[in-house]
């Protein structure tokens, strides 16, 4: 999977990912779970977006049903205490995808993200079933490259797409 790859959703996928993310949302916010979201965008479309990212990385990666039966998963993860995967399994690497709409936008994540169960970290750029594939990094080249990324004051780091790789084809 080159970093540039595009991807479309069917519109059954689209509106099955935007209704799973308003159940994750919902659920995230019933069991305690801080929203932390900061563009001030609405929530419903940064959720279904966020899903739609992951479908389509699955969908990338020819992921089996087992992957997609975890995506479409509603339950309470929290990177705080270590039990988020990521989304998709790919090459016994747990990957979990960052989407956004802006295509020369950044890998983002929390540093608290760092100590989940995930190996690594993909972006997809792109909205409403239409993506694209900008790379993926590991999580272990986070943590020993970390003077290369920008650290904001809110505890996320911004990973600009230079330092995001392609995904080995077998």
């Amino acid at each position: 999977m080159r970093k540039g790859t595009e991807l479309i959703l069917s519109d059954e996928r689209i509106t099955e990912a935007y209704d799973i993310g308003k159940q994750r949302h919902l659920c995230a916010r019933k069991n305690g779970v801080y929203d932390n979201q900061q563009s001030g965008s609405s929530w419903y479309l940064v959720d279904g977006e966020g899903v739609c990212g992951e479908m389509a990385f699955a969908q990338m990666v020819n992921a089996p049903d087992s992957e997609w039966e975890r995506i479409r998963k509603v339950y309470t993860l929290s990177s705080e205490n270590g039990t988020d995967l990521g989304d998709c399994l790919y090459k016994g690497l747990n990957v979990d995808v960052k989407t956004t709409k802006y295509n020369s936008g950044h890998l983002i994540i929390t540093t608290s993200k760092l100590h989940n169960l995930a190996d690594a970290y993909a972006l997809m750029t792109g909205f409403n079933g239409h993506y694209i594939f900008r790379g993926a990094i590991s999580k272990q080249r986070i943590k020993g490259e970390m003077s290369k990324f920008s650290l904001h004051d809110n505890g996320s780091i911004w990973i600009h797409q230079d330092h995001l790789k392609s995904l080995v084809a077998e």
